[in-house]
């Protein structure tokens, strides 16, 4: 393969494919070679584009509804393998089986604030509480899964505010014309999970196979995951050296962390 390829909080939903096996990212062989000779920049403007209901949208869904729309920009969540306790996982998927077979989709909007409050917080607050191997934590990790985002930014995608937590990613990215945040994610998550398995010296699953995004609908909510990417490792309570925070290629400022 090629080398890496809630402001508005009632709308503020980040969709996630809640598959039952979880059997986690399998890393698939490639090396990062030199660039093409041709570096031609994206031709996306940096001005953020929100989601626009009247315009074409891609829906595509497991269990439950991914949105894709041209020039919009995701806030998108992947996370280590092995970032959450098994005990905790297995209630959390029993629990959320029986909440959607008695909510079966499309939601109204108070039904999909209850879905985040009911499992998605949960989820993110088991992340930040630092589960399992915090791979992300070293130094040499942060940098290869870093260099594997920017990669390619300003080409096939233009790379908001990141923070790299211990054993999971926050990321706003807008994908440029003719690249999918499917292929974005696959090719960066692929690539990164090979080769941190032979800097840790170990095999099988890096990250986990599902993600959660969320189409940004608004200014607000925009303004919102930026003030969430910064926040989260005062939040989760990290030193300095255990998260790596980084600004966006979008053309607005990054929010600052409170009491730094």
């Amino acid at each position: 393969m090629s080398a890496p390829q809630k402001g508005e909080k009632s709308t503020a939903r980040m969709a996630v494919s809640p598959s039952q096996g979880d059997t986690g990212f399998q890393p698939v062989d490639s090396e990062i070679t030199a660039k093409p000779e041709s570096t031609a920049r994206m031709a996306v403007s940096p001005s953020f584009t929100p989601f626009d209901k009247n315009a074409d949208t891609q829906k595509t869904r497991r269990n439950l509804p991914h949105w894709q729309q041209a020039g919009c920009t995701y806030f998108v969540t992947f996370r280590l393998a092995d970032s959450l306790p098994q005990l905790h996982l297995k209630a959390w998927q029993e629990e959320r089986a029986i909440w959607l077979k008695l909510h079966p989709p499309p939601w109204a909007t108070l039904v999909e604030d209850e879905y985040e409050q009911r499992f998605l917080d949960r989820i993110q607050d088991w992340l930040d509480a630092g589960y399992g191997s915090c791979a992300l934590s070293q130094k040499p990790i942060q940098e290869l899964v870093a260099g594997a985002l920017g990669y390619f930014n300003g080409e096939r995608y233009r790379l908001g505010d990141v923070v790299l937590m211990p054993n999971h990613v926050h990321v706003l990215v807008m994908p440029a014309e003719g690249f999918t945040l499917s292929s974005i994610l696959h090719s960066w998550k692929s690539y990164s999970a090979n080769q941190a398995n032979r800097l840790l010296q170990r095999s099988g699953a890096f990250w986990m196979d599902e993600n959660f995004d969320h189409i940004v609908r608004s200014m607000e909510q925009f303004r919102y995951f930026q003030e969430y990417i910064a926040q989260n490792p005062l939040k989760a309570r990290l030193k300095p050296g255990q998260f790596l925070l980084q600004p966006g290629d979008t053309g607005f400022q990054p929010v600052k962390l409170k009491g730094r």
